[in-house]
């Protein structure tokens, strides 16, 4: 291994020189003249090569060989500009008398409905419930779920039936003992 790649020869200039040794004279050096705005960009991209273009290669910064770099800029900018303007246009969020900023209600149910939906289709997965077998899975879990209730349900009324049973049999033996008739005098 010969060590760290060297650099090239446009950066050693910009940063001066500091180990002081010469430049490569054969490095390859790209025309030095503005490259021409491509026509497939749109009028905002075409108008942003117009402006800035010309700016950059009297800086030293862009020549033929970085059309591509420019071209790709410029058209990314045609294209913030022409979605700024849309925005304009049919807003995604509507400023209320109050300042505050919110969603237009028929793109926040488009989301809850969306959002619902994908919720409804990962919970079962999360829960291990996916695959062929999920249907039966969850009739499965919905019997279970079925019996507890009636198991809820029976112990209740059991409790119900014996607290009554309980009353019924002290009012009885109350009676009884009232009455005299255990036990009493003959």
């Amino acid at each position: 291994m010969r060590g760290r790649k060297p650099k090239p020869t446009a950066i050693r200039r910009l940063d001066g020189n500091p180990g002081k040794r010469a430049f490569n004279a054969t490095d390859p050096m790209p025309p030095d003249s503005m490259p021409t705005c491509p026509p497939h960009l749109s009028d905002e991209a075409a108008d942003e090569w117009d402006r800035l273009g010309p700016v950059l290669h009297a800086m030293g910064v862009v020549t033929m060989a970085d059309r591509v770099a420019l071209a790709a800029y410029c058209q990314a900018y045609g294209r913030w500009v022409e979605a700024e303007e849309r925005l304009r246009e049919a807003p995604l969020l509507l400023k209320t008398p109050s300042g505050y900023v919110r969603m237009p209600d028929a793109e926040f149910e488009a989301i809850l409905t969306r959002a619902a939906e994908v919720g409804a289709k990962r919970t079962p997965a999360d829960a291990g419930i996916d695959g062929k077998d999920a249907a039966l899975d969850i009739r499965d879990l919905r019997s279970v779920l079925d019996g507890i209730r009636l198991v809820r349900r029976t112990a209740m009324q059991t409790a119900v039936r014996m607290i009554t049973t309980g009353v019924m049999l002290a009012l009885l033996a109350g009676i009884a003992i009232k009455l005299k008739i255990f036990g009493g005098d003959p």
